[in-house]
């Protein structure tokens, strides 16, 4: 079985000899992530959405090795930036849902009705990962101070509600020996 450091490798060698000419030729990465998703949708609509899987297949996966480029080419001019990385996952997701929304209008063309609910039920369920993972960020920078572990904010919340739990529990002990001197 092929590691994840070796098909990174792998990946890193077949793309670098491409990302040189990109930078060559002045074309940014941002340029060639918007080609590849651009690549991906239209083989998507095309193909897919025809029942033409196999050169579907082969053009789905020549774009997809754009998404590996974009990359490469930002680590070798040392432009990854936080722009590039959203950026390129919006246009992940814009792809998702094009090939999802292509392979379910496919299966419904077809009347192929289970095969019709099943890819609609992961088209759905791959936006909701992402909107799920975003919007629980968002939260986490909410609720979590700026001392909280970002790899672990479960541990960060359950930290806190302790805190505030003993706090609640001191507080209430020393309301305790505060009522009785009195009385």
């Amino acid at each position: 079985m092929l590691s994840k450091t070796k098909a990174k490798n792998i990946s890193t060698a077949i793309a670098h000899p491409f990302a040189v000419l990109f930078i060559k030729l002045r074309i940014s990465a941002d340029v060639i992530t918007f080609i590849g998703t651009l690549g991906v949708c239209l083989t998507s609509v095309i193909y897919f959405s025809r029942g033409q899987f196999l050169i579907g297949s082969l053009l789905f996966t020549f774009f997809v090795g754009f998404d590996a480029l974009d990359g490469t080419m930002a680590r070798m001019l040392n432009k990854k930036s936080k722009w590039g990385a959203f950026f390129d996952s919006v246009m992940d997701r814009i792809a998702d849902g094009v090939v999802l929304a292509s392979i379910s209008y496919y299966f419904l063309i077809q009347q192929e009705n289970l095969l019709f609910i099943v890819s609609l039920v992961a088209l759905i369920s791959s936006e909701i990962v992402s909107y799920t993972k975003a919007r629980a960020e968002g939260f986490s920078h909410q609720i979590l101070s700026r001392t909280a572990d970002p790899q672990n904010p479960g541990k960060t919340l359950m930290d806190r509600q302790f805190s505030m739990v003993k706090k609640a529990s001191i507080k209430s002990k020393d309301e305790v020996i505060a009522s009785r001197k009195t009385t």
